[in-house]
């Protein structure tokens, strides 16, 4: 069925269609790294290769805005296959979209991402449709939820929607509803409420409410408000609570054993001089059963030179909770050595409370080079290395020759 519902995306496009813009993008990444497996450290060097074409402007008749948006890969590994798989492949996005009624209508067909409410961040192969006008507004959608390669099965099929109205371009209402059925079960059920607004022009207010219609329980609350005193400061304070277990679906067998809510409050200060220097810091408490904790945070950054092509900053971090909790430190740096070429330089270390796998520390170090060969192709190299609790000496290299042309076509009849 899926494979089905991507070919239509692909190919609805009617045969007098002309296609005016294509762009598109064709990635290939050469990565190793040591990867710790059944007590030993394997050598893995993975080859992977990505595609991603948007073909739009296309003229079809009462329909407006066509666009046909491809993205994918394929890749496999040189050495070490894991479980004897060597090659792999997949489709991200395959989808096909345009706007009736003069423009008030937006279908969209094929292997999409959907976003907004409950939705989030839903990726299913099947169709969605958008109607809005004066303010108010409907999506709604409908298909089988895509099991990325490597992920674990969400779903049998999946539908719902989401009824919004704009009171101005800031302030947006919207209530949600999705529905996921799994084996002949309901997988999750949830309602929703999601708010966005300005009342002032120095203040801007989000939430978002998410109601478990099966459990008949809040599976998340989620509110912040933001305030911009200056153009140069903005200072948010916000309040999350969640039950995470609400998010597995109820047809798993890992919901039978979660039962876990956790409340998070602090708030978040930026500040920002002379284009070039940049300071944040934050501070939330955190509360779950298992007791009181908190997290904090500290980052600078200033760019230096004439045109700022260097940039240098510090982080601090800390995370404590009852059971552990850590600290940690970042330096990095960034050298736009020549307009198209720029090193970048990175290295952090974290401090456990509780020792990990009888360690107590975990260091990483990593560089990257990339060199915009011209404009359509660049180049990117980085590497890195680490000692963690995990692995006693670690590495990762990437290799990456992007391609990313444009072209234009107008043809005349």
């Amino acid at each position: 069925m899926r494979l089905e519902l991507v070919a239509l995306a692909i190919f609805l496009v009617p045969a007098r269609a002309d296609a005016q813009v294509v762009e598109g993008s064709v990635s290939t990444i050469l990565s190793g790294r040591a990867d710790p497996r059944d007590g030993n450290i394997y050598s893995v060097l993975p080859l992977y290769s990505g595609l991603r074409l948007t073909v739009r402007e296309v003229q079809v008749p009462y329909v407006d805005d066509v666009r046909l948006e491809l993205s994918g890969w394929l890749g496999g590994l040189l050495v070490e296959p894991i479980g004897g798989q060597r090659f792999a492949g997949d489709l991200d996005v395959a989808y096909l979209e345009g706007k009736l009624a003069r423009r008030h209508i937006l279908v969209r067909l094929g292997r999409q991402t959907l976003t907004g409410g409950v939705a989030r961040f839903t990726h299913l192969d099947g169709a969605s449709i958008t109607m809005q006008g004066r303010g108010a507004g409907l999506t709604v959608f409908g298909g089988v939820p895509v099991i990325p390669r490597f992920d674990v099965k969400v779903g049998d099929a999946t539908a719902g929607g989401r009824l919004f109205y704009r009171f101005s371009y800031e302030s947006q209402l919207g209530f949600s509803f999705v529905h996921v059925q799994d084996s002949g079960r309901t997988g999750r059920q949830d309602l929703g409420l999601d708010f966005r607004t300005q009342p002032h022009k120095m203040l801007t207010l989000t939430g978002l409410a998410v109601l478990s219609l099966v459990e008949r329980d809040m599976a998340e609350i989620d509110v912040a408000a933001t305030l911009s005193p200056h153009r140069l400061v903005d200072v948010r304070v916000d309040y999350r609570d969640q039950r995470p277990d609400l998010f597995i679906p109820r047809s798993s067998i890992f919901a039978v054993f979660s039962n876990s809510a956790r409340q998070e409050v602090g708030a978040t200060l930026e500040g920002r001089a002379l284009g070039r220097i940049s300071v944040s810091g934050d501070y939330h408490a955190i509360f779950d059963e298992s007791g009181a904790g908190h997290r904090a945070g500290v980052k600078a950054q200033l760019r230096l030179g004439p045109a700022g092509e260097i940039t240098v900053g510090t982080q601090l971090r800390l995370l404590r909770l009852p059971m552990n909790g850590y600290y940690a430190a970042r330096l990095f740096g960034m050298v736009r050595i020549f307009p198209t070429l720029l090193l970048s330089l990175d290295g952090d270390a974290y401090v456990f409370e509780a020792l990990v796998n009888g360690r107590g520390y975990s260091v990483t170090g990593a560089a990257s080079l990339a060199w915009d060969i011209s404009k359509a192709w660049r180049a990117v190299a980085s590497g890195a290395i680490s000692t963690t609790p995990f692995v006693t000496a670690g590495y990762d290299f990437m290799v990456k020759l992007a391609y990313n042309p444009t072209l234009r076509v107008k043809e005349r009849h």
